[in-house]
């Protein structure tokens, strides 16, 4: 799978399972009812803001709740990384700037 958001490009060809994780159709399996929480999609910003985007995300996001669907916590912790640290951490999962 690989998947395009804004001008990047992640390729999760070997991945075992992939989704993208803002789901809006209610009879998909992937679909987590948890909009209300705000996470509507995965915003990409300049590196400079990563620190606060992480704070603020910490403060706003449900960590270790679950949500009525769900047998487990919706997340456990949260990380905001750059392009650069992405493809260290995650080399078999590329990212990359599409035009």
């Amino acid at each position: 799978m690989v998947l395009t958001e804004g001008k990047l490009e992640f390729d999760f060809s070997n991945a075992i399972q992939a989704f993208k994780f803002d789901e809006v159709d209610k009879t998909s399996s992937h679909y987590h009812g948890a909009t209300h929480f705000g996470m509507k999609s995965v915003d990409l910003n300049d590196d400079a803001l990563i620190l606060t985007i992480m704070h603020r995300l910490k403060q706003k996001l449900p960590i270790g709740l679950k949500p009525v669907r769900w047998q487990n916590e919706l997340l456990r912790s949260v990380v905001v990384v750059n392009m650069a640290k992405w493809n260290v951490h995650f080399p078999e999962w590329p990212v990359v700037r599409v035009s």
